[in-house]
């Protein structure tokens, strides 16, 4: 599952790179690196975590995770009761 989700996230961090290259190139202005780099951390990046989490999700994975989850909440829970 890992792989897949990696696999679906390649394709962003490339452009990420590419984006960079360019930059230092001086091909991209400061305005169009700026709207490229939020459109693809703040609309590209998580839509393809989102469909990649959407298409490999099952009611067995759900049950594998559940009990972790619930750990993980107790333990923010505990924390955060004991700092306040």
């Amino acid at each position: 599952m890992i792989l897949q989700v990696l696999s679906s996230i390649i394709p962003i961090v490339f452009l990420i790179v590419l984006g960079f290259i360019l930059h230092e190139k001086k091909f991209l202005t400061k305005g169009l690196d700026r709207n490229l780099t939020f459109l693809v951390m703040n609309v590209a990046l998580p839509a393809s975590v989102f469909l990649s989490v959407v298409n490999n999700l099952t009611v067995k994975t759900l049950e594998e995770l559940a009990k972790p989850l619930a750990i993980g909440l107790l333990a923010f829970a505990a924390n955060y009761s004991i700092m306040y």
